[in-house]
């Protein structure tokens, strides 16, 4: 998605064309948030072939902020007491989940994708566990956004993987954003014997101009 900046100067008379002119713009996404860390807890029954009880898992996850630049490390601890359960989980993973939705007149898709996961080993029945994950994020990522027609936002999605069995999930929502580049911000020098001048704003209301 690109923005533009169009300038137009009707001439009125014949055989003179308007005069144009077009600047591409960068739109920057803004946090939405303050950026802190963000805890999911959950406990939850374990169950096997759908039916059969097989106790309670509470998990746990910590990650240490809810915003992230393309390139960051994401770090997660999780803890996981298996004490109260039957049930020796498969493993455990930790996954960036991007969901886009897009709309185009009455049509609507929604697209899922994992960017990048970690995994860890399962947890053997009545023990319990801390594990530290780190997720370096790709560079290519691209920011959050929410728009009319395109929406994007991104999930840290932790996974305990029970065997014969429904996986245990918590979701971790959180905001990619891209800084603005260093390179785009202008610097303006005044030398010394030449200080800058500053004027009074003026406020610029419609009645001030002519209709046709």
């Amino acid at each position: 998605i690109t923005y533009k900046l169009k300038t137009e100067v009707v001439r009125p008379r014949m055989f003179q064309s308007n005069i144009k002119h077009t600047q591409i713009l960068q739109v920057a996404t803004r946090l939405s948030r303050p950026i802190h860390c963000i805890q999911a807890m959950k406990e939850e029954n374990v169950t096997k072939f759908c039916c059969v009880d097989m106790g309670n898992l509470s998990c746990s996850a910590i990650l240490d902020k809810n915003a992230y630049s393309p390139g960051d490390t994401a770090n997660l601890v999780i803890a996981i007491d298996n004490t109260a359960s039957d049930i020796t989980l498969k493993h455990v993973s930790f996954k960036l989940v991007n969901r886009t939705f897009i709309r185009a007149r009455s049509y609507s898709k929604t697209f899922r994708t994992s960017n990048c996961k970690n995994r860890a080993p399962g947890i053997p029945k009545g023990d319990t566990a801390h594990i530290s994950f780190s997720l370096l994020l790709p560079i290519y990522l691209t920011p959050s956004s929410s728009g009319t027609l395109i929406t994007s936002g991104y999930d840290c999605e932790v996974v305990f993987s029970v065997p014969w069995g429904n996986d245990i999930v918590l979701t971790l929502p959180v905001q990619i954003f891209a800084p603005i580049p260093q390179d785009y911000i202008p610097v303006v020098e005044y030398p010394p014997e030449v200080p800058p001048q500053y004027q009074e704003s003026v406020e610029i209301k419609p009645d001030m101009f002519k209709q046709y």
